[in-house]
């Protein structure tokens, strides 16, 4: 059979056969990094985006969680519903509630008949609820409603800023005097504040990257998108686009095969996203709507930097392989040696063993410029891999920064410094998993700024944020380091007591009142604070039930008079003499 390559000299067949050899093995090493990175890429952003996900998933399921608690925890206050519907200081109370939580727009309480006894403004005072789905079920239990349009408190509202129809939830429970049910306690509050989270939450340099985060209910239906989104997505009748998976199978690590918690979805504005959800993790039975956090990132962002990488190296390796190439014209004499040795090295680099590199070899000046370019060739893509490598690794510090950033702005309260009633669930788990174990005692302090509201109204919120300031600093300088202290809400403030015992608590929350009350600061003068103490008395008490008790303590300080100190009179009777 004829050769082709017969008729051509000898440096042409050298030259001809080592750059199609060069531009093959530029090819394969640079579409194996280039893959090998963009797979490590994909592989990060996914994760990143699924855990930022579920951090936001877990606030919204605390804020419902909170949201109902308070609620249900007025609402069974004895002591605030035994002088029935129409006292001064049920009033007050709900009006205190509205005023901590602005976005309570409608709070009400309707007798056992479902007339709306007082409401906040007025609405509805006087009228017939008891049709409505909240009144029914409030008076069996804590209820939260799924969102839902309401055009008699939207009339008193301004317009949302994209255009949607306002939309509410529900919030009821029983109110109790003892056994006995007076009536039901009712809250509407507006959806904005899911906006707010998200705003606070999202890293600035999210919108660089358009990242958007959707809500999708039980149904997979859209009830919240950001920028106006909704009536255009839910026109096209976007769903839900995946079922989320089981939240151990995204955390824990990720065997040959097995899918990314994010994935490329076609949505139905006709772009491809990649896109992750995760299914709320309600904390109590009456706030799992079935919602799902969906987020999507734009698959130009999110694999902009993974084709870059490849086209990158690719690019530089056939560019280097040509200028080889060109260099194997000048090779003579020994040749053939010097190219079973190249061609050995360049098979050990394409198998992966990345610290084998290229000889530089000397036999002869052309074989030894020829070796050099192939030498420097390889190191240079090596380069550019370990170059790829560290922006993904500054990418990944980047956005483990802004998550931990996140998740110390949901634990730590910006004007105090102290934990937020999140960080103080957090600390207190051990705490009391410590006491249980060990069977010490446990006291828990409520603290409570009186006249509060007075210093706000009179001074305004500026003076007020001082106020709190200092008393968060007073209140930290007193108690010890392995004490738990925390703002918990507006002007209330608690404090757990490891290994101290009902009078040993008792003399540090004394102390704490007299220390506030002799303090003296401009402009607002001297304040006075009250405190409500419980202590632990088994080891199945639960955190949950010792604060409800010392915050009835709490309550109780203030009806004596406040600037004082109440026990919790559980605690008392458990106590040790």
């Amino acid at each position: 059979m004829h050769n082709p390559m017969a008729a051509l000299s000898l440096r042409t067949q050298i030259a001809t056969v080592f750059t199609v050899l060069l531009v093959t093995t530029a090819v394969l090493l640079s579409l194996l990094l280039g893959e090998r990175t963009r797979k490590r890429i994909e592989a990060d952003a996914s994760l990143t985006l699924f855990v930022m996900t579920d951090n936001l998933a877990r606030i919204v399921a605390s804020e419902l969680h909170q949201i109902s608690t308070e609620v249900l925890a007025i609402a069974g206050d004895s002591t605030l519903w035994g002088s029935g519907l129409n006292a001064e200081p049920n009033r007050l109370a709900l009006r205190r509630l509205q005023i901590m939580r602005p976005d309570f727009i409608w709070v009400g309480q309707a007798d056992t008949r479902g007339i709306v006894r007082h409401a906040s403004d007025g609405l509805l005072q006087g009228q017939d609820v008891s049709h409505l789905t909240w009144f029914r079920q409030g008076q069996r239990s804590l209820y939260v409603g799924d969102l839902r349009e309401n055009p008699v408190i939207s009339q008193r509202q301004p317009p949302a800023p994209s255009g949607e129809a306002l939309r509410y939830l529900d919030f009821s429970a029983p109110i109790l005097s003892g056994e006995q049910v007076l009536g039901v306690l009712g809250v509407h509050t507006r959806w904005d504040w899911l906006r707010q989270v998200i705003d606070v939450l999202q890293p600035p340099q999210t919108a660089r990257f358009q990242l958007s985060f959707f809500v999708f209910n039980r149904e997979g239906e859209l009830i919240y998108a950001p920028n106006g989104l909704g009536p255009k997505l839910r026109a096209a009748s976007q769903r839900l686009p995946f079922a989320p998976r089981n939240m151990d199978e995204n955390y824990g690590p990720r065997s040959q095969g097995q899918p990314l918690p994010a994935r490329i979805v076609a949505w139905q504005d006709g772009q491809s996203y990649l896109t992750t959800a995760v299914r709320l993790q309600a904390l109590n039975a009456a706030s799992d709507l079935g919602w799902h956090i969906v987020a999507r990132l734009p698959e130009s962002m999110a694999y902009a930097d993974a084709r870059a990488a490849r086209l990158e190296a690719l690019g530089l390796g056939l560019a280097l392989a040509l200028f080889g190439g060109l260099m194997t014209w000048f090779v003579s004499g020994r040749i053939s040696a010097d190219l079973r040795g190249i061609t050995a090295a360049v098979q050990a680099v394409h198998a992966k063993q990345t610290e084998n590199t290229l000889p530089v070899l000397r036999s002869s000046a052309e074989v030894r410029v020829l070796s050099s370019s192939l030498h420097i060739m390889l190191e240079r893509l090596l380069h550019v891999r370990e170059d790829m490598e560290a922006t993904i690794r500054q990418r990944t510090s980047e956005l483990e920064a802004a998550n931990y950033a996140l998740a110390q702005q949901a634990r730590t309260d910006v004007l105090t410094g102290l934990l937020t009633r999140r960080g103080f669930e957090d600390q207190t788990r051990q705490v009391l998993a410590a006491a249980r174990r060990g069977r010490f005692p446990l006291c828990v302090i409520m603290f409570d700024v009186d006249h509060f509201k007075r210093i706000n109204d009179t001074l305004g919120h500026d003076v007020g944020d001082l106020v709190l300031q200092r008393l968060a600093a007073t209140l930290r300088q007193r108690l010890r380091g392995s004490d738990v202290l925390a703002r918990y809400g507006g002007e209330e403030f608690v404090a757990l007591l490891p290994d101290t015992d009902l009078q040993g608590a008792r003399a540090i929350a004394e102390a704490m009142v007299r220390a506030v009350a002799q303090e003296e600061h401009a402009p607002y003068g001297r304040i006075t604070i009250s405190a409500g103490v419980a202590a632990g008395l088994d080891d199945k008490l639960d955190m949950n039930e010792l604060l409800h008790r010392a915050d009835a303590a709490l309550y109780e300080a203030k009806g004596q008079g406040r600037n004082r100190v109440c026990l919790d009179p559980a605690s008392v009777q458990g106590s040790p003499s």
